[in-house]
């Protein structure tokens, strides 16, 4: 069975959702230095690293209505 590629970074909003928190609240602790994962801003937005969000959440894969958003398109990784 092939695995499923994985996002290398989604939106802030895609990750908020995942842990149960507003984007706002997200926002808010990326700037404090509390958010759970890595979260980078590149060209004034932030992105936060999947693959460390997943194994912090136990998950394999992010979920597929996540991946629908039209604000969670980004790049794969094979």
């Amino acid at each position: 069975m092939t695995k499923k590629a994985v996002p290398l970074t989604i939106p802030v909003a895609a990750a908020s959702r995942m842990l149960g928190i507003s984007p706002a609240s997200g926002y808010r602790a990326i700037q404090a230095g509390d958010f759970p994962t890595p979260a980078r801003r590149i060209n004034g937005r932030y992105v936060v690293a999947t693959r460390p969000l997943l194994d912090f959440l136990g998950l394999d894969e992010v979920p597929a209505e996540l991946l629908n958003d039209n604000h969670a398109a980004g790049k794969t990784a094979a």
